[in-house]
């Protein structure tokens, strides 16, 4: 699928393929997309959307490692603080 650049004039963008306005202005209050381009708007739109479910399910699983991560951390946490407490604790009684 060739690459389409876009570029804007007066405000609308052109599509530099085809050589013609990418919106087609009705009226001043409706605006459609040029039937040209549709199908190549709608496989990008369709690319688009699988590539942000990939990154979406590689962020979840990051954020899920994190969050092991950061449980297994606040478990040694305390572990530690309660070692401490019982440590000192001990040594106050053995005086």
């Amino acid at each position: 699928m060739p690459h389409h650049h876009l570029q804007s004039l007066a405000g609308f963008p052109i599509d530099l393929a085809c050589g013609k306005p990418a919106l087609n202005v009705a009226n001043a209050d409706h605006m459609t997309i040029d039937t040209s381009c549709e199908a190549e708007l709608q496989e990008l739109m369709k690319q688009i959307d699988i590539m942000m479910a990939h990154k979406k399910a590689e962020w979840d699983t990051q954020t899920q490692a994190l969050e092991s991560c950061l449980e297994l951390r606040d478990q040694e946490l305390s572990s530690l603080k309660n070692a401490r407490i019982l440590h000192y604790g001990a040594s106050t009684h053995k005086k």
